[in-house]
């Protein structure tokens, strides 16, 4: 009984000191962010930059996520959408967009439907095939983001020395529901993991790379086959031991307005990914947090069961379950004030999710431990009305769904396009 109290104690008091490193690290996050923000570069970025955004769908927010990638302050850059098909609903938004822009080079590529690859990954690659002249960066971006008019500068302004450079996404909530609230606090935790030191991870939403480094590492290999273009160029980097800048100015806002499930379904894809293709990573995170998440609602539930029972042992879970939250809270707080360095323009639609991050913490952290068990189970996954199974190494494979056009047919379609282009 005696060895099993230590042991309890010890990994509660394990926890407490990951929590405690963790916001630590959340304080050093601000200092990073601020340092970044004051830092003034005397010449503008000279790379020629291919900028690439793969879509699909038109989605209520398309036209004003995509208009900012045509009004960036970079002097030089040219922008490559990729659809599916023509009948892709985000087709006719992105050309109506380019004949609004006439002065920026900009085209539209028609990629077909996907073989072996996930889709995004197989936009990329037909994207990619043909490299525009004289271009020395390669930029990525989805659709769902709203960039600043500097943030490709900012993105590409410091890529050298490094291989390359990233930012991330903030989830801006349309709407105070529980859901929206949800999956923004959730998603921005990985946010203070952002500080100066060698980093070999980047986000497929908003990265860049040199060109020389993305044709030797032969990336555009290493994508055949699989579904994730972020983790798959992250581990491709990190076999060769280059580090990447992260760019806390490169965190953009996007849009969210999902229902429960929506954000249920979506943290288990992002995490059941991660099991694929970064299986260490993601045993640590599972491990670290279902243990973290043991340890507060057990000594809460323990504390209010001995306070109940008028028990004297009573205060010893409850100072363990309180240190832990109060960690939290802080860990909220810290993060949120990094908020407004990098998205000063939405304080005001995050003020309800900033409040829900500083104060209900346990609750998403909660919702984020049913995802992650989740992501243990199966290796099936819907993305963007694709369905696709994934194998271990990474491989995939499509399962048709009902009423969706046939390769060929798609196919058939895009080379007509091309040739006539």
């Amino acid at each position: 009984m005696v060895t099993l109290q230590v042991a309890c104690w010890s990994v509660a008091a394990i926890v407490l000191g990951v929590a405690a490193l963790m916001t630590l690290q959340a304080a050093e996050h601000i200092r990073y962010a601020r340092s970044r923000a004051r830092r003034v570069y005397p010449k503008p970025p000279s790379d020629r930059v291919a900028l690439f955004v793969p879509c699909k769908g038109n989605d209520a927010d398309l036209e004003a996520n995509l208009r900012p990638f045509f009004e960036q302050d970079h002097q030089a850059y040219e922008l490559i959408f990729i659809v599916e098909c023509v009948d892709d609903d985000a087709h006719d938004t992105i050309e109506r967009l380019i004949r609004q822009y006439p002065a920026r080079q900009a085209r539209l590529v028609i990629a077909g439907l996907a073989g072996d690859s996930g889709q995004k990954v197989h936009n990329l690659l037909v994207a990619t095939e043909a490299l525009p002249p004289g271009v020395n960066v390669l930029a990525f971006a989805d659709a769902d983001i709203r960039p600043p008019r500097n943030w490709l500068r900012l993105l590409t302004q410091r890529i050298r020395p490094f291989a390359a450079s990233s930012g991330y996404r903030w989830f801006v909530p349309k709407r105070t529901t529980l859901a929206n609230l949800l999956i923004s606090t959730i998603n921005s935790a990985v946010v203070p993991t952002m500080f100066p030191g060698i980093h070999h991870t980047v986000w497929g939403g908003s990265w860049a790379i040199q060109r020389e480094l993305f044709e030797s590492s032969r990336l555009r290999e290493a994508w055949r086959g699989t579904l994730s273009d972020d983790l798959v160029a992250s581990a491709v980097l990190a076999r060769l031991k280059l580090p990447i800048a992260l760019e806390p100015a490169c965190i953009l806002p996007s849009p969210i307005d999902v229902d429960f499930r929506t954000t249920l379904t979506w943290v288990r894809r992002q995490y059941l990914i991660g099991r694929v293709y970064s299986p260490w990573l993601w045993t640590f995170v599972f491990v670290g947090h279902l243990v973290n998440q043991l340890v507060f609602w057990g000594c809460l539930t323990a504390a209010a069961v001995g306070g109940l029972a008028a028990a004297p042992w009573a205060w010893q879970p409850a100072t363990v379950a309180g240190a832990l939250y109060g960690l939290q809270v802080c860990r909220g707080w810290l993060k949120q004030r990094a908020s407004r360095i990098y998205l000063s323009e939405c304080q005001r639609e995050l003020a309800a999710a900033r409040w829900f991050d500083i104060v209900c913490g346990p609750l998403a952290a909660l919702t984020l431990a049913i995802a992650l068990v989740a992501s243990a189970i199966g290796r099936r996954i819907s993305w963007k009305g694709n369905v696709y199974e994934m194998a271990r190494g990474g491989q995939i494979r499509r399962i048709p769904t009902v009423g969706a056009a046939g390769p060929a047919a798609v196919d058939q379609q895009a080379g007509a396009l091309r040739r006539s282009a």
